[in-house]
């Protein structure tokens, strides 16, 4: 095993111990790897350009912007779930790391992507957002509501509802529209509640009107299967501030040389309100 395949193994296993909520340690890291401390702190921070501590330090700091937006967990709580010595120690690292305390941060309008840390060995192709105006939409629509984690795998439920609705679309529409609203209401556990209108554009028999926004557009062409992953991941590869709200605009794209079906999607993020003329 090479020095990377050492070190994207070691991220991997780390990964799985913060998804868990367990409390990791530099020692812990050369156990995994089973290394000497020196030699696995040495090629980690040659590939990555970084020590073992910060890194684990910006991700368990991501993990609780997520929870300090997507949820109403105390703070308190998420100090303690993300195994910080004390609240203060925790308020002073976030500030350090994202320039706000954590009350400011989940109270400021919108979700700023800019500091969210995904790690080395997870990186995703995201072309830049584009800005863009949508009008409107007229649309005929079904409302599903779910839950979905945050910190470890989606739910299959929702990712379910979600294929099965847009196959039946898109097999007599030539293209379907997912609005997603995200609801930060638990107090306790580790997920969201998500409110989707998922439908079509039927200008005569519409019973859903979107508004019109400025957006942050991405595109994803690909499997469904793998735009799942880019759904889970995305936000932590963009450099922006957004609403919470989610609408994707996705269409058949033909097959992969394998004969799996390919879509086409965009995905487009609400600016909030205050910072239009800003970007």
């Amino acid at each position: 095993m090479n020095p990377k395949e050492l070190v994207d193994s070691v991220i991997n296993r780390v990964e799985i111990m913060l998804d868990n909520k367990n409390n990791i340690s530099v020692s812990d890291v050369e156990k995994i790897s089973g290394y000497s401390k020196r030699y696995i702190q040495r090629i980690f921070k040659n590939i990555t350009g970084m020590n073992i501590s910060t890194y684990i330090k910006k991700r368990k700091l991501t993990q609780a912007a997520i929870l300090l937006k997507l949820t109403k967990k105390k703070i308190n709580h998420i100090s303690m779930d993300l195994n910080f010595s004390t609240q203060q120690t925790f308020t002073r690292a976030f500030l350090r790391e994202f320039k706000v305390t954590p009350l400011m941060y989940r109270h400021e309008i919108g979700f700023d992507c800019s500091h969210l840390f995904f790690g080395y060995a997870n990186k995703l192709h995201i072309e830049n957002p584009v800005k863009k105006t949508i009008k409107p939409l007229k649309l005929k629509v079904n409302e599903f509501n779910y839950r979905d984690s945050l910190l470890s795998r989606p739910y299959f439920r929702g990712n379910k509802i979600r294929l099965e609705e847009v196959t039946s679309i898109l097999s007599m529409r030539k293209e379907a529209v997912i609005v997603t609203t995200l609801r930060p209401n638990s107090s306790f556990n580790f997920e969201i509640d998500l409110v989707a209108m998922i439908g079509y554009i039927d200008v005569t028999n519409y019973n859903y009107v979107t508004d019109e926004k400025t957006y942050w557009e991405i595109k994803y062409n690909g499997l469904w299967d793998e735009y799942v992953i880019f759904g889970r991941l995305f936000l932590f590869f963009i450099d922006v501030k957004i609403d919470l709200l989610i609408m994707e605009i996705i269409r058949l794209n033909g097959k992969s040389e394998d004969g799996q079906q390919l879509y086409n999607v965009k995905l487009c993020l609400p600016i909030p309100y205050n910072m239009i003329d800003d970007v």
